[in-house]
């Protein structure tokens, strides 16, 4: 069963946070490949104004957002009610800048420039952190 799949046919809604436009794409083509409904934003700052019913199932958020860091993010993230239960990937180049996002409470932190197994990697633990999925 593919990923972005849990016990019903839908989709699960990933947001994406990335102001790095190639970055971005290439992020979302996996997520794609993975499976997953893609919502892509440009920057935190938006990101957190965006107005949606449902809560995505988790959020990846690149420290090369111009708006605010990924750590501020998570931060915000933490006290907006939209994303205050929504596990957070961080996606960085900087293993500093990982572990202050996980200080701030993002779940997990991937290395940029991810691919498709790290991205992977990432999702299965936070969106099935009691079992291993199959691939």
């Amino acid at each position: 069963m593919p990923l972005a799949h849990h016990e019903t046919d839908h989709m699960k809604r990933v947001v994406l946070v990335d102001a790095d436009l190639v970055s971005r794409a290439a992020t979302a083509a996996i997520l794609h490949t993975l499976e997953f409904e893609v919502e892509t934003i440009s920057t935190g700052t938006r990101a957190l104004a965006r107005r949606r019913k449902t809560r995505p199932a988790a959020c990846l958020v690149a420290e090369t957002s111009q708006s605010m860091t990924a750590s501020e993010f998570v931060h915000a993230c933490r006290h907006h009610p939209r994303f205050e239960n929504v596990p957070i990937v961080v996606m960085s180049v900087s293993p500093r800048n990982s572990i202050d996002a996980i200080r701030e409470g993002a779940h997990a932190c991937i290395r940029k420039p991810v691919d498709e197994g790290s991205v992977y990697a990432a999702l299965s633990d936070v969106l099935a952190p009691n079992r291993q999925l199959p691939r």
